[in-house]
């Protein structure tokens, strides 16, 4: 019994952390990807930030959902 407790864990724990690094690396790719554009006008600006929020809320709904089994980075990819 404590070996499938100890099993579980670890295997909560990878997902947690597969999880963990699929958000930052969402995370590094939102700003690498706004660092490489740059607005030359206004209605391109608006359209910049309206992104940005977009993948912010998706980062927030991914955040507040329990990872799922399996290689997270994979899906991302």
């Amino acid at each position: 019994m404590e070996i499938i407790k100890t099993e579980s864990l670890m295997m909560i724990k990878r997902y947690d952390f597969d999880y963990s690094l699929s958000a930052l690396l969402i995370r590094t790719r939102i700003k690498q990807a706004l660092k490489n554009l740059v607005p030359t006008n206004q209605p391109q600006l608006l359209r910049l930030r309206l992104l940005q929020s977009q993948l912010r809320l998706q980062l927030k709904l991914m955040q507040s959902q329990p990872p799922l089994p399996g290689n997270l980075m994979q899906s991302i990819q």
